[in-house]
Order: structure tokens, then sequence, then C-alpha cells
């Protein structure tokens, strides 16, 4: 898949029994979520041929999930912590609503509500993971990404630049911009970055990432190797 820019906004669902197209719902595997979360993102790779913008948001009882729209929002991808699940759009009088009479996912601004067998959702606020990700977009930056024990930072700029906070922050890295290596059919994009004093890889994947601390779900997986020491972490486009 490649990444391409992409502006943003926000969206997901409201409980009508609105038919239409069928729903389709793959199950999630293992420890996988289904897929992972972005926002507010002005950058997504494309799904199946289409370009996605995604939306992530936090519910009661700590249940998040993403949203991931194409460009034309004929219809809308849920990617829920135990499947993924695909609606038609169809007619609201305000905000977004996708429904295959199952599911419902309706969006207002910063507000959604998600209907599904067994559970509803109302109040779930559109969350990029506290304000250090608004701030970071609003810096400029592309795409971050996030890790634990011990806690790191990376920071994809616009202009291509790389800025990575390691080790709780006690280390800070600033890296050139360097031309990313981007396989569009492995859904792999790879920064190799060689300075005089550093050597570093930058390994982001369209493979679904839960944080090991927070339990929050993300789009990427990233592998970053500094100096010969990996770190493995999360990310999404911002």
């Amino acid at each position: 898949m490649q990444f391409t820019a992409l502006a943003i906004g926000v969206i997901l669902a409201c409980v009508q029994q609105d038919g239409g197209m069928s729903s389709t719902a793959e199950s999630a595997t293992g420890d996988s979520v289904s897929r992972a979360e972005t926002l507010e993102v002005e950058s997504l790779p494309s799904v199946d041929g289409a370009e996605f913008a995604g939306y992530s948001y936090g519910c009661a009882d700590e249940y998040r999930f993403v949203a991931q729209i194409p460009e034309g929002r004929d219809f809308v991808r849920l990617l829920l912590p135990d499947t993924t699940v695909t609606l038609p759009h169809v007619v609201s009088a305000s905000g977004a609503r996708f429904s295959d009479g199952m599911f419902t996912y309706w969006s207002n601004d910063d507000e959604a509500l998600l209907d599904m067998p067994g559970r509803s959702f109302t109040g779930c606020i559109s969350d990029e993971g506290g304000p250090g990700w608004r701030n970071a977009k609003a810096r400029g930056v592309r795409f971050r990404a996030v890790g634990q024990e011990p806690g790191w930072i990376l920071d994809v700029q616009a202009d291509g630049r790389i800025d990575v906070e390691a080790d709780y922050g006690e280390s800070v890295y600033h890296f050139p911009p360097v031309e990313p290596e981007v396989d569009a059919g492995a859904g792999r994009t790879v920064h190799r970055i060689q300075t005089e004093a550093h050597r570093a890889t930058i390994v982001i994947e369209d493979e679904p990432c839960r944080d090991s601390m927070s339990g929050w779900p993300y789009e990427a997986t990233v592998t970053f190797t500094l100096d010969g020491r990996e770190y493995l972490g999360c990310g999404r486009w911002l």
C-alpha cells in the first residue's frame, strides 16, 4: 500500500436499521487487533485500492475502535477489537452514518455512536492518543511512532526530517530527510539513515499493533533500529 497525503476530519455511526449493501466481517486472530488506529490523519495507506482516512475513538469502559473511510465516503471499515466490519453509507439528517442493519456507526464533529449486536456505545470521542498527538500534527509531524520499555517517540516530519526521543527522553536524535523505500505490495515503508555518527533503520508495516502498556490500537507496526539496538512499537499517520 502506498502512503499518500490526504486531509481529514472525523466520523462514526448512529442506530438505525437500514439495509443496502451487506457488511463483511473478518475475525481477528491471536493477539492482533482487527486493523489499528488513526484519527485526524492527513496521510494513510490505501486499502483495497482506495485511499482511506482513519479516525480513532475512545468510548465508555475503555472501548476503542478505528474507522477507515475512503475518499468517496461510500462505505466505512470499522476496526473493532475482535473483528473488522465494512458498512455502506446511508442517508443521515446530520453527520456521517453507515449501517447494515446490524452494525451502525454515526459521527458528527468529534463525537460518534457505535451500535452492534449486544452492545451500544454513545458519546465516543475521537482521540489521537492525547494532546501530544494533536500538537505534533500542528507542528507538521506526518507520522508518529511510540514504544515502551524503555519509552520512545519517533516523528517523521512533513519535510522528511526524523526526530527521535529514546530511553524516556534521555537520548534525542535529529536525522536529515531520506527518501523512503515504499513497497506497496507488502504494505511496508522503510527509512534508511546513515550519518557520520549513527546508522538507523525505520520499518513501518501496515500491520495492526497494540501499545504494550495502554492497549491502544494503532494502524502500523514499527521497528526502529539505532546503531544495532532495536526498538519495537506502534504508529500512525497524522
